[in-house]
């Protein structure tokens, strides 16, 4: 695995620290946790970034702007390839949260994609990691 993927999960965990701070609300989003992973995905594959931050939380639009995630997928794809497809997709409830977990395929890897969603079924955190 190339060297600069921790330094991208490391930048990425750093943005989301940042959620901490405080603000409004948004409207919740209609839909079931795994419908809106799915729809939220896919606008990520197509490059559809400011769309995918409609899917964000308040937090989490401060955390990452549209530009912020191309360049994440971008880097991503720079180390593991082209996206190829999704292997698995399985839901979870974790600590009051939603979690939808989504096993892709790249061209030189597999990734674990974390999509949490809160209790307005919005983004509120999203992780790339590795299949161990």
């Amino acid at each position: 695995m190339p060297k600069t993927f921790p330094a991208l999960l490391l930048a990425l965990l750093l943005c989301l620290a940042a959620v901490s701070c405080a603000g409004e609300k948004l409207p919740p989003l209609e839909g079931e946790p795994a419908e809106l992973a799915e729809e939220f995905f896919q606008c990520l594959v197509k490059g559809n970034y400011s769309e995918c931050t409609d899917y964000f939380s308040k937090k989490m639009k401060q955390a990452m702007s549209a530009r912020k995630l191309e360049q994440v997928w971008n880097d991503l794809q720079g180390q593991v390839g082209s996206y190829v497809k999704v292997t698995d997709m399985r839901e979870d409830h974790i600590d009051g949260y939603d979690v939808i977990f989504v096993t892709t395929e790249f061209e030189e890897d597999l990734i674990n994609i974390r999509i949490v969603f809160d209790e307005d079924r919005r983004v509120a955190g999203l992780w790339f990691e590795p299949v161990h």
